[in-house]
């Protein structure tokens, strides 16, 4: 092959190669900019389709109480919307989840707030429908403590645990502020919903704090078993 051919197949096999490297970095590009426009409605589809399966499956088993539906749904749906905002965020996730966490946190103090107005009737002050903002937050706390440990490479079992029992801790907190809360109006009003719905919170908050605990406790318990199991194989070779 004549010297002058070889250099230009050179060159043009360097051009090409440029020309291919330009539009990989720009369909990378494109690529990140384009998950950062979907990963929001990604996570609401999710919350959407899950909201929905539950739906089927809470009125095809008979259950009728649609206070039960709406507080259930709150919690779940805050959750998984927080969460997978931040799971599916191409960066940032635990900036993004804090972001979509106080995005929740204002909508559910916007319903508290026009409930006891009387603007908002879905939601009214002393009815049962009042936990539903609560479970809203506490769905959204739940996934905002979880999203940094879960999306960081390298991070500990013991990490989540503390988290877990740090999260416990702080619901107890919040449901012990609304049963004092519930127990004033209701020396007052004679109404004692709040003081119902403090206790659910404190309720929550002992198990999520007891939580790591029992987990333990249930795979040592779990460990035993299969120790003495082998020991009776043993004994009976």
């Amino acid at each position: 092959m004549p010297k002058g051919v070889w250099v230009t197949q050179v060159i043009a096999g360097g051009e090409l190669f440029c020309v291919l490297a330009k539009i990989y970095i720009e369909i990378k590009m494109n690529m990140k900019i384009f998950k950062w426009i979907l990963f929001l409605p990604a996570a609401f589809c999710i919350q959407a389709i899950v909201s929905i399966l539950f739906g089927l499956i809470f009125y095809g088993i008979g259950l009728k109480n649609q206070v039960l539906f709406d507080s259930i749904n709150a919690f779940v749906g805050a959750f998984l919307f927080v969460f997978f905002a931040g799971y599916l965020a191409p960066s940032k996730k635990t900036k993004v989840a804090e972001i979509i966490f106080w995005i929740e946190i204002s909508l559910a103090i916007l319903n508290l707030v026009l409930g006891f107005l009387g603007v908002y009737t879905f939601v009214k002050m002393e009815t049962p429908n009042s936990i539903i903002p609560v479970l809203q937050v506490l769905g959204a706390l739940y996934a905002v403590t979880l999203v940094p440990i879960l999306t960081t490479q390298g991070a500990r079992l013991d990490q989540l645990w503390i988290a877990i029992a740090g999260l416990g801790g702080l619901i107890m907190f919040i449901g012990g502020a609304i049963s004092i809360l519930g127990i004033i109006i209701g020396l007052f009003s004679n109404h004692w919903m709040t003081l119902s719905v403090g206790a659910i919170v404190l309720g929550m908050g002992i198990i999520t704090w007891l939580y790591p605990d029992i987990h333990l406790f249930l795979r040592v318990r779990r460990a035993n078993k299969i120790i003495k199991k082998m020991e009776k194989g043993d004994s009976f070779n």
